[in-house]
């Protein structure tokens, strides 16, 4: 009974205590999850990451510590690069991470997907001595995380070509033979190696990253024309107008990227064109107005894609520029218009170191001094008149006068008249002394006048002077007077017979003027045996002052009853219209005469 008794309490013990080891927890394999994140990256030509690089990082879920750990990627080198192997903050181990035994980061392997590259690391190197197992002497490490963490973070390169529309690029980074070893020496491995030395494998997938790069075509777009004028406004005659096109823009064809201009053809407006290469250009106008410049920018397709509807000439962009006659900065005198009697001349002097037209003996003259600045008139400016006689050896006349430029008006001695802004204004009257008066008034007179302007440097004056020359004459003039005999000069004439008087003429006007000359022969004892009136058009005096001559003729009849002898004469003058009408007819110089003819019988 005893012994009975004693064998079931030695059961019951070992049953209880068979209890209690099968209710002490042992320490088993985790059940860890390695994988990689993303899982895909994709990109589209055109809108790549600065670099062309991207990140892959190693995750490790629902193990809150380990002791070690080795991790193996493969990658094709045709595609990526391995840039840099960052280990996260979020596991930190013993020691620094250190390359698989027998081998370094980078060690080429033949799997059968074909040529790839390798690069594998061991959380710490005495971790990489453990045989089979062994139990790692060191304390365990642990996550930020208590279930999840990051390992290993990999930044790659791609480095392949671009791709094509409609061949993408597609390849992937492969997670293999990850092992890992957690508290209480438990290995979780399919394989192991204990020596040094690489160990051929079969490789066990864990994870992937899904790498994709592709082409798309762009939206298809004609180029746009566009361009700016560089000169600054306003533009004047003679400048040369530089034009920007830089911010016109390419087409796009239809393939993945834009596609640049070539060609910009100019249009200017003035007949002018030009097609360049370069998306500059310029233009000289001779002409003041407004012309219209026209740009058209053509972006011709680069193959191998061209889609058959892409249009690769712009439509015309076009601008307007406006340009204006030169701007001056300075003096111009000239003379009234007027000239005695009733007549009026275009030719005042008008215009820089222009002449004028003529005056006569004893004349009034204005003169005016027109002052600007950029084109602008300028008011109150003293202006400074010098006038000069022709240069003669009896006298010569020469004196100065001053006037301040027009604010609107001027006074004239007695009155404020109206005058044009800017214009300085002195009156004067050709001299006409009583000895020698045409060897001294007669000939070419000068007139130079000054002002001072503002210069390009501030406080700084600059002095502006014009010149004016004018004639003084008689403004027709007959120079010669002659009695011909057929073609002969003579000094006679004969009862019934005919004779010619022939006259030369000069018109010192800068104009045509018309004239009537009148001629009359008298005979011996005063009495007018024939008269003739001869209406011509004179030619004008060249700008150099030289006067344009005219010739006219008339043929007189001698009567019967003329009263013979040797006091005959003949004189001719130049009249502003037919002197029969005295309104109007005006001698334009004194008569000219030829005494001491002879009437024969």
């Amino acid at each position: 009974m005893f012994r009975k008794k004693r064998k079931l309490s030695m059961l019951l013990i070992f049953l209880v205590a068979t209890a209690i080891i099968a209710t002490i927890p042992m320490v088993a394999a985790a059940e860890g999850t390695l994988d990689l994140y993303p899982q895909n990256v994709s990109w589209l030509v055109g809108s790549e990451p600065v670099g062309k690089k991207f990140t892959v990082q190693m995750n490790i879920t629902n193990v809150s510590n380990f002791v070690g750990i080795s991790f193996s990627f493969h990658w094709d080198p045709t595609y990526l690069n391995l840039t840099n192997v960052l280990f996260t903050n979020d596991c930190v181990f013993g020691t620094a991470a250190v390359p698989a035994p027998g081998g370094t980061g980078g060690t080429t392997v033949t799997p059968a997907a074909g040529n790839w590259k390798t690069i594998t690391y061991f959380s710490d190197g005495n971790f990489s001595q453990q045989a089979y197992g062994e139990i790692p002497t060191y304390v365990p490490l642990s996550f930020t995380s208590p279930t999840w963490g990051k390992v290993v973070t990999l930044e790659f390169e791609y480095i392949g070509a671009a791709p094509s529309i409609g061949s993408p690029v597609d390849t992937d980074i492969v997670l293999v033979n990850n092992d890992y070893v957690l508290p209480g020496g438990y290995k979780m491995a399919t394989q192991w190696v204990k020596t040094p030395g690489p160990v051929a494998t079969t490789f066990s997938v864990l994870g992937s990253a899904h790498f994709h790069y592709e082409a798309q075509p762009m939206l298809l777009r004609r180029p746009v024309a566009d361009f700016s004028v560089l000169t600054p406004t306003p533009i004047y005659v003679g400048t040369t107008v530089n034009f920007d096109a830089s911010s016109s823009v390419g087409g796009c064809d239809g393939d993945t990227d834009p596609t640049p201009i070539t060609m910009w053809n100019w249009t200017f407006g003035d007949g002018n064109a030009t097609d360049a290469v370069v998306d500059t250009a310029s233009n000289i106008y001779v002409a003041p107005g407004v012309y219209t410049v026209t740009l058209v920018v053509v972006a011709p397709g680069v193959g191998p894609f061209i889609n058959a509807s892409y249009q690769n000439t712009s439509l015309p962009f076009m601008r307007s520029v406006t340009i204006s006659v030169l701007a001056f900065t300075g003096i111009d005198v000239y003379t009234e218009n007027f000239r005695w009697p009733w007549y009026y001349t275009d030719a005042n002097g008008t215009g820089p170191l222009q002449n004028a037209s003529c005056f006569r003996p004893q004349e009034n003259v204005d003169l005016y001094a027109y002052v600007f600045y950029n084109d602008d008139a300028v008011q109150n400016k003293l202006v400074k008149f010098y006038i000069e006689g022709p240069i003669n050896s009896v006298q010569n006349f020469s004196f100065t006068r001053t006037a301040f430029s027009s604010n609107g008006t001027v006074w004239n001695g007695t009155q404020m008249i109206p005058m044009p802004d800017g214009v300085a204004w002195i009156p004067f009257r050709i001299p006409w002394p009583c000895d020698y008066a045409q060897q001294i008034v007669f000939g070419i007179w000068t007139v130079k006048v000054q002002v001072a302007l503002p210069d390009v440097k501030p406080g700084e004056e600059t002095i502006y002077e014009d010149v004016l020359h004018f004639k003084v004459s008689w403004q027709v003039t007959i120079i010669s007077l002659s009695v011909l005999n057929g073609t002969t000069p003579t000094t006679q004439m004969k009862k019934c017979e005919d004779i010619t008087v022939k006259a030369t003429l000069s018109n010192c006007f800068m104009e045509p003027v018309d004239a009537v000359v009148a001629f009359a022969i008298y005979d011996d004892v005063g009495t007018i045996i024939a008269s003739c009136h001869v209406k011509i058009s004179m030619p004008p005096e060249d700008p150099w002052c030289t006067p344009g001559e005219t010739t006219v003729n008339c043929t007189f009849h001698i009567p019967k009853w003329a009263y013979v002898g040797a006091h005959a004469s003949v004189y001719a003058n130049a009249y502003t219209w037919w002197p029969w009408e005295p309104a109007y007819a005006v001698p334009w110089c004194p008569e000219a005469s030829i005494y001491q003819l002879e009437i024969l019988k």
